[in-house]
């Protein structure tokens, strides 16, 4: 953990990831990274509650998202949130939900991020409700009214191209 309280390795030069997985790709963000296995399995690895795999805990090291989905693709709206399209063209999404960035909607509070849970100001000044939520498991996008083709991220933003060629 920095000064700050919040969770971070850095290197000075590039280092490999541990854990011997192979990646087909690979998407990054501010406080954690996922990868994508040839066979369309997802891993994250970083700052914990928002690597999509049920736990609160942070890993230097890959952890496989929850679910058991068979991604095609991964996106990184905002800087710790995780988007997939899955071979159905499902799209869905974990991690850092704010001010509701990753389209999962708001229905049910969700838990505070684990990174930032573990920060000491954050634990005698709680963020108001829709700034700082996490889902640690991938949440389905139901709005979608069909299958997507393609999700795109960028910066506080993810759009998915539907089959139809409407853009959500």
């Amino acid at each position: 953990y920095n000064p700050n309280g919040i969770f971070e390795v850095c290197a000075l030069s590039p280092v490999p990831v541990e854990g011997g997985l192979q990646f087909a790709s690979v998407v990054a963000g501010e406080t954690s990274s996922c990868g994508l296995t040839p066979t369309g399995a997802a891993y994250c690895w970083g700052a914990g509650g928002i690597l999509g795999d049920s736990t609160t805990q942070s890993s230097a090291t890959p952890v496989a998202v929850a679910g058991g989905h068979v991604f095609r693709e991964l996106a990184k709206p905002g800087a710790t949130g995780t988007c997939g399209r899955d071979v159905d063209g499902a799209v869905y999404c974990w991690g850092e939900n704010y001010h509701g960035v990753l389209g999962i909607g708001q229905e049910v509070r969700l838990e505070l991020c684990g990174w930032l849970a573990d920060n000491p100001y954050l634990r005698s000044h709680p963020p108001p409700d829709d700034w700082c939520y996490c889902t640690d498991t991938p949440q389905r996008l139901s709005a979608l009214p069909g299958p997507a083709r393609e999700v795109v991220a960028a910066g506080f933003t993810v759009c998915a191209t539907l089959e139809s060629g409407a853009v959500w």
